[in-house]
């Protein structure tokens, strides 16, 4: 098995609250907001030195070396 971190790591794992709702009130925005949403959880995990290591819908699952890395992203994400 080759995995990209061993040892003590940092798991960041996100979901939007309400998905499914906001799906079915808005149809026509979903798609688009979900893009906007992958880039920018991609981006910021990218840049703070973590991985995604798996997505389900709009739900990510992510690694980082440390702790102080996976707050920034946390809180560029929010941002």
């Amino acid at each position: 098995m080759n995995n990209k971190y061993s040892g003590i790591v940092t798991f960041l794992f996100t979901d939007i609250a309400g998905s499914m709702k906001l799906a079915q009130d808005y149809p026509a925005l979903i798609h688009s907001a979900l893009e906007e949403h992958h880039k920018i959880l991609n981006d910021s995990v990218k840049a703070n030195h973590g991985f995604v290591f798996k997505t389900i819908g709009d739900a990510f699952c992510c690694a980082f070396k440390n702790t102080l890395d996976a707050v920034n992203a946390s809180v560029n994400i929010q941002i």
